[in-house]
């Protein structure tokens, strides 16, 4: 979807594109009068001020463009929900208001026609032909692989924040693993309210924001919090830093998440102690595989992390 409204704004810029339509014209006389129909439709009947006669509209109502605009009402409908879609919706609602109203056609119809509307488009509008291309991928409600053969899909380029796709990733799964295992477990993301909060007692103190915030039941008590680092080694600033932010949520467990380095072993490390009475901590720390089985690492993460809730009822 993103891809598709990107093409359209350089399709815009390439400029509309226009067709010369051939349409048919019966009453009055007009020029390019085609002899053999209005003999057959009128002067045979003795009509003689009426004939069929051909003219070429140069217009936007053409396949290329009733093809875009299928594709945008389905892009409208998918991106709808989603936050991040935003901006690109309204590219597709921009791209709407400029088309003609077209003739109901099916998807499988308009897909079944997608090298006639190709052959249409001038060599100077490269992104034009790509947005049709990817137009007819969002009519068919096919993903992008990237095994068929070697001619794809080309698609302009996405920088991913693998630190903030990790963390979201460890959020979601902790989330419904251990939702699943007891309903009152929540995870919540320390970055946002509810769950974020003061690092230090008073006003005007500077926010503490742990990536992982587990609550339990109904008054959403803090029970474990954690951060998550996409890096191979843990430093010693980022264990002060978790432990303040224990220290905060007033908690006596806390872990580190990371991704497993070269020959290490994955799994639940228990790092140390700190602390006495009431105010002990215990720190983590789970080193996730992330070069083997994601189904099978996801379950032991969630398993490690619930050995590590001691719930009183």
């Amino acid at each position: 979807l993103k891809n598709l409204a990107e093409y359209l704004k350089r399709a815009h810029i390439e400029g509309a594109h226009r067709e010369y339509v051939k349409e048919s014209v019966e009453g009055s006389l007009r020029p390019r009068i085609n002899f053999t129909k209005s003999s057959q439709r009128f002067w045979a009947k003795g009509q003689m001020t009426k004939a069929v006669s051909d003219q070429f509209n140069f217009t936007r109502s053409n396949l290329v463009n009733q093809i875009l605009s299928e594709a945008c009402k389905t892009s409208i409908s998918l991106s709808r929900n989603i936050p991040g879609l935003h901006n690109d919706t309204n590219t597709f609602v921009q791209f709407l208001a400029g088309m003609p109203n077209f003739k109901q056609t099916s998807h499988a119809a308009l897909i079944d026609r997608y090298q006639e509307a190709i052959s249409t488009v001038p060599s100077f509008k490269p992104s034009l032909a790509k947005a049709i291309e990817i137009s007819i991928e969002i009519l068919k409600r096919s993903g992008v692989s990237y095994l068929v053969g070697k001619k794809g899909i080309e698609l302009p380029s996405y920088l991913i924040n693998l630190e903030t796709a990790f963390e979201s990733y460890c959020r979601n799964i902790l989330s419904k693993g251990l939702r699943a295992a007891d309903p009152k477990i929540i995870v919540g993301d320390g970055n946002r309210k509810p769950w974020i909060k003061k690092l230090f007692n008073g006003e005007g103190a500077s926010e503490a924001k742990p990536d992982l915030v587990l609550t339990y039941g109904e008054d959403r008590s803090p029970i474990i919090i954690g951060d998550v680092k996409y890096k191979r080694e843990i430093k010693v600033e980022d264990r002060y830093q978790i432990i303040a932010h224990a220290l905060s949520y007033n908690v006596d467990a806390a872990f580190l998440c990371c991704p497993a380095g070269y020959k290490q072993e994955a799994g639940l490390v228990k790092t140390g102690e700190i602390g006495n009475g009431d105010s002990l901590i215990t720190l983590y720390e789970y080193r996730f595989d992330l070069q083997s089985s994601l189904e099978v690492e996801e379950k032991s993460f969630v398993s490690a992390v619930l050995s590590l809730i001691d719930i009183d009822e």
